[in-house]
C-alpha cells in the first residue's frame, strides 16, 4: 500500500511538473492548446477561442491526424498549410496539441482559408518565430525525456520535402544543358563565417550545430516572409557552393548542385520549407567537402602497394580529371590536341587511356557525351536542331543528325517526336 501510495505521489508530481511547463509554454508562444489523454478523451483546453472557432473542434478528422501523429512521433510540427504550422507532443499519459501558428507576419487571407479548410469561424492566428517555437517545443519535451534534437535536425525531418529533395538528381540532369550564370551573393559580409568555415572543412557535426544557431542578421526589405526566407536560402547556398569549390570541390559539380536547390527553392510555398532545403543544401557541401578528404586521406597510402597498383590508381585519377573537364566544357572545342596540351601528357598517352579503360578513343567518348546532353535538350526543351547543334558544338546541323543517329539509331527529330507522344501518353493516363 505505501509503495502505490509512493507510486501516486510521483505520477501526481510529473503531472503538477507538466502543468506547469504548459503554462509556461503558452504564455512564450501566445498559442491555444489542447490536452487529451492516450484514449482521446479531451481533458481542457487552454485557448480565448470559442469552440466555433477551435479547430480541433470543428474539424475532428484533423483533429484525429494530430493526435495520431503525436502517438507514433511522440513529438511533432507539421504545416498544415501555406505558412500555417500545428504540432503535438505525447508526454506522460498526455497528448497536447497546439496550434494553429503562422509563421511570419499574419494576413488576413490566410485567417480565411484556415477557416474554410477546418469550417470554423474567423479568427487571427497568432503569428510566430518557427525556431523559437521548436526551441520551446524541445524544452517542454526534453524536461521529461532523455530527447535532444539538433533545431536543423526536427526543421529537416518536419519540413522538408522529400520529392523535392529526389527531383534534385533530376535538376542537376536539366541545368547541365543551360549555360550556368553565376549567383552574386547579395552580401558576403553578412554570412556566418562558421558555417562557411565548417562547410569547408567537410566537418558535419560543427555545420549542425552552427544552423542550430539560427542567424537571421540580413534583413532584406520585404513584407512577403516566404520570398525572404527564399533570398536568404539563395544567398546562402550560393556562398555554401563557393566555401566547397574553395576546398576543392569539383567547380561545375557545385555550381549544379547549388543552382538545382536555388531553383527547387523558388518553387516552394512556406518559410519552413524553403528554411529546410537551405539546410540540406548545406550539408550536402559540407558532404562533397568530407567524402573528397577522405578519398585523399586513403590516397596517402599509396606509398606502400606495388608500382604496378600506383600507376592504375595514377591513370583513374587522370581519367576522372579528363572526364570532369569534358562535362564541364561540354559546349566547347575539345580536340586531342587541345587536351594533350591542357593536361601535359602526350596525346598517345590519352588515346592509350581510353581504349584501355573505356574500351572507345577519346573523341568518341567526347561525341557520347554531347549526344547524351543533345537527347535531354530534345526532350526537355523545343530549341530548333541548328542550335542544338551549334551548342554542343557540331560543325553543322548534318553533322549532329549524322553522329546522332549512328549512336542512338534514329534521327534527332524522330527522339524528340517519341518522348513527346510518350510525355502526352503518361499525362492522358494521368488524367
Amino acid at each position: 500500500m505505501a509503495y502505490k501510495k509512493k507510486l501516486n505521489a510521483q505520477e501526481s508530481d510529473a503531472i503538477r511538473k507538466l502543468d506547469y511547463m504548459i503554462e509556461l509554454f503558452v504564455n512564450i508562444l501566445k498559442v491555444q492548446l489542447c490536452i487529451y489523454d492516450t484514449e482521446r478523451k479531451f481533458i481542457k483546453s487552454i485557448s480565448d477561442l470559442t469552440d466555433e472557432e477551435n479547430p480541433l473542434i470543428t474539424d475532428a478528422s484533423y483533429r484525429e491526424h494530430l493526435l495520431d501523429r503525436a502517438e507514433n512521433d511522440k513529438v511533432f510540427v507539421e504545416s498544415d498549410f501555406e505558412n500555417v504550422i500545428y504540432g503535438g507532443m505525447l508526454i506522460e499519459d498526455r497528448i497536447i496539441i497546439f496550434g494553429p501558428l503562422v509563421v511570419g507576419s499574419r494576413n488576413e487571407e490566410i485567417n480565411r482559408l484556415h477557416s474554410l479548410r477546418h469550417n470554423c469561424r474567423l479568427f487571427s492566428i497568432q503569428n510566430c518565430d518557427l525556431i523559437t517555437v521548436i526551441s520551446v517545443q524541445m524544452m517542454l519535451y526534453s524536461a521529461f525525456y532523455d530527447f535532444y534534437p539538433s533545431l536543423s535536425s526536427v526543421i529537416q525531418s518536419a519540413f522538408l520535402n522529400l520529392k523535392a529533395v529526389e527531383h534534385i538528381d533530376e535538376r542537376v540532369s536539366e541545368i547541365v544543358v543551360e549555360q550556368f550564370e553565376t549567383n552574386q551573393p547579395l552580401s558576403s559580409l553578412s554570412m556566418e563565417t562558421a558555417i562557411l568555415k565548417a562547410i569547408g572543412d567537410g566537418d558535419i557535426k560543427t555545420l549542425r550545430h552552427c544552423q542550430d544557431q539560427a542567424y537571421h542578421s540580413r534583413n532584406f526589405a520585404s513584407s512577403d516572409p516566404v520570398r525572404a526566407e527564399k533570398i536568404r536560402g539563395f544567398v546562402d547556398i550560393s556562398l555554401s557552393a563557393r566555401a566547397a569549390i574553395m576546398s576543392g570541390v569539383n567547380e561545375g559539380e557545385a555550381l549544379i548542385l547549388a543552382n538545382s536547390y536555388v531553383r527547387e527553392i523558388e518553387d516552394v510555398r512556406s518559410v519552413q520549407e524553403a528554411m529546410a532545403l537551405k539546410l540540406q543544401a548545406q550539408l550536402k557541401f559540407a558532404q562533397m567537402v568530407s567524402d573528397l578528404k577522405s578519398d585523399k586521406d586513403s590516397d596517402i597510402g599509396t606509398n606502400i602497394v606495388s608500382s604496378a597498383d600506383k600507376s592504375t590508381l595514377k591513370k583513374q585519377r587522370m581519367l576522372t580529371q579528363i572526364k570532369n573537364y569534358i562535362r564541364q566544357n561540354i559546349n566547347s572545342r575539345m580536340s586531342l590536341d587541345d587536351l594533350s596540351d591542357y593536361f601535359n601528357v602526350s596525346k598517345t598517352y590519352l588515346q592509350t587511356l581510353f581504349k584501355d579503360q573505356e574500351n572507345t578513343t577519346l573523341m568518341r567518348y567526347i561525341r557520347s557525351e554531347r549526344i547524351k546532353i543533345a537527347k535531354l535538350m530534345l526532350k526537355t526543351t523545343d530549341l530548333p536542331l541548328v542550335e542544338i547543334a551549334g551548342y554542343l558544338n557540331f560543325c553543322s546541323q548534318s553533322n549532329f543528325t549524322k553522329v546522332f543517329k549512328q549512336l542512338t539509331g534514329m534521327t534527332p527529330e524522330s527522339y524528340r517526336l517519341e518522348k513527346s507522344n510518350n510525355a502526352a501518353l503518361l499525362v492522358s493516363k494521368d488524367k
